[in-house]
């Protein structure tokens, strides 16, 4: 019985941590290989970062992270972003009060190009034994310390031809509900 209730459990936390990554993305990537990887120029790279708060995000706490573990080494990367756009506007709506929408746009740093084609030179070396995993995220901050409840979206652009796809969509974030949880 308790296996029965752990696997339901389970299986709704699967579910509530997908909500929030498109299915297109999962299925987008899901093809992605080592060739593509490889093909990527760092130079184009892009992070989008949306959100409903006209706080501006702090260059100095917004990063891409790549780890690479092959069976010979472990690359572990944090690529800083430099800010290429910001955009702040209204966002209307139909049926509720118009929202603010605050587009940010950053492109690797060049410290950062330099950190990711090492990146792919390792995974364009040849293994004959063991599986490689690449894991990436991205991680934000912004200059006001606690900027209250907020919704985010964040995609990533790896090629200009296939356009951005999302990591995150519409997630919302609360500080003070996140610090006060058990």
């Amino acid at each position: 019985m308790f296996k029965k209730v752990l696997m339901i459990a389970a299986l709704a936390f699967l579910v509530s941590a997908c909500s929030h990554i498109p299915l297109s993305t999962m299925l987008s990537m899901s093809s992605f290989d080592e060739e593509d990887f490889a093909q990527i120029t760092p130079e184009t790279i892009r992070a989008k970062i949306t959100t409903d708060v006209a706080d501006k995000f702090a260059e100095e706490k917004t990063s891409l992270k790549f780890v690479l573990v092959s069976p010979s080494k472990k690359i572990d990367k944090t690529l800083p972003l430099k800010i290429v756009s910001e955009t702040l506007g209204n966002e209307e709506h139909w049926f509720q009060e118009d929202s603010i929408k605050h587009v940010t746009v950053f492109k690797l740093s060049p410290s950062a190009i330099e950190d990711f084609k090492e990146i792919q030179q390792t995974i364009a070396e040849k293994h004959p034994t063991g599986s490689r995993q690449l894991h990436f995220s991205i991680r934000w901050g912004m200059d006001k310390q606690n900027p209250g409840p907020y919704r985010l979206t964040a995609e990533l652009l790896l090629d200009a031809e296939d356009g951005y796809f999302t990591l995150i969509d519409d997630f919302e974030i609360d500080y003070d509900k996140m610090s006060s949880s058990p």
